[in-house]
């Protein structure tokens, strides 16, 4: 079945919910949220977190279902045991775009396959436009994008890159940096669920 993702909410969306959201050094929810807020991201900020009332200072929801506003991207960073039914419930927020950076899927095993498959099903089926599983998150440069898992600002360019392997991908933008160059789009594909490098 033929399935138009909308990749728009996914590159320049107007909102970003971060679930897993911290404000706890070393936390991988804290490396993505950071990167938001001191990367200059325009756009709102939600973080979602059941254990926190405001992170960095921003009103924090228990579920993407308590989000008062529309989201158009959805990044995930929390254990996996807890990913599939959070991504039900971005479908039921009728989020357009997620970037699942959690691992523990079909790179681990029969149980983590049959939980990707069950995404893929459910991204399927709502059109919802996901990066990863297993994945170390996307830059936009020019929408002053960048949920990449480690704590770093990329520099800007000219040159847009998909690395299934998150690592190769960081370390060609760090090499890239170093001799002055930089990129407008980054995608770490990862297990490649949904969208994939074809």
């Amino acid at each position: 079945m033929a399935v138009s993702y909308d990749l728009k909410s996914l590159f320049s969306p107007r909102s970003v919910a971060v679930i897993g959201a911290t404000d706890v050094p070393g936390k991988i929810g804290n490396n993505v949220i950071s990167n938001l807020i001191f990367g200059g991201f325009e756009g709102e900020i939600f973080p979602v977190n059941p254990n926190f009332q405001r992170v960095y200072g921003i009103e924090t929801y228990p579920k993407i279902t308590d989000v008062p506003q529309e989201v158009d991207l959805a990044v995930i960073v929390i254990p996996a045991k807890h990913v599939l039914q959070v991504f039900r419930e971005c479908a039921e927020k009728k989020v357009k775009a997620c970037v699942i950076i959690t691992a523990g899927f079909s790179e681990v095993g029969e149980e983590g396959r049959r939980m990707q498959e069950e995404i893929t099903r459910i991204a399927v089926e709502n059109g919802i436009a996901v990066v990863g599983p297993n994945c170390m998150g996307i830059v936009n440069s020019s929408a002053n994008l960048n949920i990449l898992m480690t704590r770093a600002i990329p520099a800007k360019g000219n040159i847009s890159m998909v690395s299934q392997s998150g690592t190769v991908g960081i370390m060609l933008m760090a090499a890239m940096a170093k001799m002055g160059g930089g990129f407008s789009k980054f995608v770490s594909s990862g297990n490649e669920a949904v969208l994939k490098l074809e």
